[in-house]
């Protein structure tokens, strides 16, 4: 099914939608739905509301405030190039970034969601879950939720060099760094209320508002 500017389309039953949306502000209604659903997003303003069944959702390059709320299960979300997606689900969802810089907002959803960044600037917003952000070629900008997230950086699969970011670190959330052996830390400085750690490949990991930083919450292996 094809989309179009200002379409308002409610789909329930067992039955999986495939649905292409255009280039204006859509709706999708899918609370009663217990199928296999497939959204490919537009350039614009998308709303959708998420069933039972699975839920696969594709961004369109550069489009914008586009919102995924309710569903119980776990839906798969594909970001792309200047995307900009609000996250409110109940399941945890698997979100995998693309190239270029895009931003995904989970701050209201309540499962344990992972997050995939990918080779651009990306801005990843946890939620109240037990989420794993998953640093990639491209610098990350990460904000914890209120549980105990993991923020992994593995040697090789991360830009080398980059200066990537993580606000609200919380006592109960983790650093791992994969394949960097027992020294990936080469270095700790605290200044201007943030603390800076230097990894070995000189990555660069600013804890945002954190100025005593415990280094047993990052593990080298």
């Amino acid at each position: 099914m094809f989309g179009a500017a200002g379409s308002n389309l409610t789909h329930g039953g067992s039955n999986g939608l495939l649905y292409v949306a255009g280039a204006g502000n859509e709706t999708l209604n899918a609370a009663t739905s217990t199928g296999g659903n497939t959204v490919f997003g537009g350039s614009g303003a998308d709303s959708i509301v998420a069933g039972s069944g699975s839920l696969t959702f594709v961004s369109g390059t550069n489009q914008t405030a586009t919102t995924i709320a309710g569903g119980a299960s776990s839906p798969t979300l594909f970001g792309a190039a200047g995307s900009d997606l609000t996250y409110a689900g109940s399941g945890g969802a698997l979100y995998i970034a693309a190239a270029g810089s895009e931003t995904i907002n989970a701050a209201a959803s309540t499962g344990n969601n992972t997050f995939f960044a990918g080779s651009g600037a990306d801005s990843i917003v946890a939620g109240s879950g037990n989420d794993t952000v998953i640093a990639g070629t491209g610098a990350v900008s990460a904000t914890g939720g209120n549980g105990a997230d993991v923020f992994a950086f593995f040697h090789g699969q991360v830009g080398s060099g980059n200066a990537d970011a993580i606000s609200s670190f919380g006592a109960n959330d983790l650093v791992l760094l994969s394949g960097y052996g027992p020294n990936g830390v080469a270095s700790s400085v605290t200044g201007g209320g943030n603390t800076t750690v230097t990894l070995s490949d000189n990555t660069t990991i600013t804890f945002t508002g954190v100025t005593n930083l415990n280094l047993n919450q990052i593990v080298s292996t």
